[in-house]
């Protein structure tokens, strides 16, 4: 390799780029759009959440920058051959990997400049309130590797044509293949487990704060997989024979597979470092032990049910739940299976919520921005599955653990032996029952909720001999039972069998 040659091509594209007003005009414009995705995309989704992030942003981001990264090299080779300077170059004491490094260093080195003007978001986000700096680290570590892959993809674009409009259309159809390989991949085997192992899965992991190395090995593969190619283009001028030209193409697909091989490995076993200050992606050491024990032969499916338009308070709390989920389903492997469903009121998916898993939409209020109070109806819950067994979290509040939760939920449905509770029937009805003096169903206690997400629940009569296979005995206000079923009580008490006695001394009912 020829540093000198390298050096000096990569200088002359880029006098050539900021020599030209042009230049100035595509930077300015994606400067701009990145601006407008990030706070007005998404019918203002920035504002509404209120929240330090780039998270609007990083949606639009990998088309802006395929847009960007397009626009920005169709000229880079297809201009050198329709102005007759291709031979020029090719006169240099230098390589064809000299030429095509130079040029490709040229164009990071424009993108990289571009991506250092969009850093006023983050100074805005300082402004405006108090930002993860950790999580914008990954996000922008996301946004450069992106970046430079597309410079490899669209390179190849320009290397097809001579004209530089069929140039960018050839590098924006090449990207949008390559950044949703995932998707295809997905669609053509019928697995969404190939949507995290493509460009867009393993960026979105960058997106929410973490520094995934399988993302870093398939971007750098990937972008190593069409330099290659694009050297291959460039030395199609030596080729003596067709098969030649195969030889090349066969060894981009060598690389090009390679580089997802190692990806899919690489989701399975390689790390991720949690570059959020809060550790938002930082799983206990039990819930890691729990997940990596989970038998692949009996897999867990979670089901979330989310709107997607919730209130200010509840942002962080969907933001957290579909962050755990992806984890679970990476660390789980086979094991553990996750699906995101986004029901609108009275809708098909929300009728089938409410009769699957008796999962219904929550009426919550929410101040408006002029004033006043305005009542919404919302979906934040979820149902865990495993063979017949079956947890269900109806709706998620803003202060409930929900690691806990989830791993609650997991261990009760993976667990086939789960301990048996009795609740004695009382005057207090904690499964709820029907109200003789006003006609109306009582509401099931949300003791008797909770206890259902890790425990086999009976209902014990309080007339009649209790069950022998009960774990334990709960007992909510036994001095309202008549004197033959409070005597049995005192005698299975006595027996040595476990009991939970709740009493108050004056309930309100007395």
């Amino acid at each position: 390799m020829n540093l000198n040659i390298v050096r000096a091509v990569r200088k002359r594209d880029l006098r050539s780029w900021f020599g030209n007003p042009t230049g100035y005009v595509f930077i300015i414009l994606f400067v701009l759009l990145s601006c407008f995705a990030l706070m007005f995309a998404n019918n203002g989704e920035f504002f509404s959440n209120n929240l330090a992030n780039l998270d609007p942003l990083n949606g639009w981001f990998p088309l802006l920058a395929l847009l960007f990264v397009s626009a920005s090299t169709m000229n880079i080779w297809a201009s050198e051959r329709a102005n007759g300077t291709q031979e020029l170059l090719f006169t240099l004491p230098g390589s064809d990997f000299d030429l095509q490094l130079g040029k490709f260093l040229a164009a990071v080195s424009v993108y990289t400049l571009s991506l250092a003007f969009t850093l006023v978001l983050p100074l805005a986000l300082w402004l405006l309130g108090n930002p993860d700096w950790g999580q914008l680290a990954a996000n922008y570590l996301g946004y450069w590797l992106i970046g430079i892959m597309l410079v490899s993809v669209s390179m190849v674009g320009s290397q097809l044509t001579q004209n530089s409009t069929v140039a960018l259309i050839l590098s924006l159809l090449l990207g949008v293949v390559v950044l949703y390989l995932g998707s295809l991949f997905g669609w053509a085997t019928g697995s969404l487990t190939w949507q995290a192992n493509g460009p867009i899965g393993q960026f979105d992991l960058f997106a929410g704060g973490e520094v995934p190395f399988s993302g870093i090995l398939l971007f750098l593969g990937l972008t190593v997989a069409f330099f290659y190619l694009g050297l291959a283009l460039l030395a199609r001028r030596h080729w003596s024979s067709e098969t030649q030209g195969l030889h090349s193409v066969l060894r981009f697909g060598g690389l090009a597979v390679s580089a997802l091989a190692i990806t899919v490995i690489g989701v399975q076993s390689l790390p991720r470092i949690d570059a959020t200050v809060e550790g938002i992606h930082s799983l206990g050491s039990e819930s890691e032990t729990l997940l990596a024990g989970l038998d692949a032969d009996k897999p867990v499916y979670i089901t979330a049910y989310v709107s997607e338009q919730v209130p200010e308070n509840f942002v962080q709390q969907k933001k957290l739940l579909l962050n755990l989920l992806k984890q679970f389903d990476s660390l789980g492997g086979a094991a553990v299976e996750h699906q995101v469903v986004m029901p609108e009121p009275y809708s098909p998916e929300a009728r089938r919520a409410e009769s699957e898993f008796n999962i219904r939409a929550q009426q919550v209020t929410l101040p408006l921005p002029g004033g006043g109070m305005a009542d919404i109806q919302m979906y934040l819950g979820f149902a865990v599955q495993c063979g017949t067994n079956e947890t269900v979290t109806p709706f998620v509040g803003p202060a409930v653990p929900l690691e806990y939760e989830l791993m609650r939920s997991i261990r009760t449905v993976s667990n086939a032996d789960r301990k048996v509770v009795g609740i004695l029937k009382t005057d207090v009805e904690l499964f709820g029952g029907f109200d003789m003096q006003t006609f109306q169903q009582k509401p099931r206690w949300a003791i008797a909720q909770e206890l259902e997400q890790q425990y086999k629940i009976e209902n014990v009569d309080p007339a009649s001999e209790y069950p022998a296979d009960l774990d334990c005995l709960i007992v909510p206000q036994g001095s309202s039972l008549e004197q033959e079923p409070m005597t049995r009580l005192q005698e299975y008490v006595l027996a040595g069998n476990p009991t939970i006695i709740f009493e108050d001394p004056e309930p309100l009912g007395a």
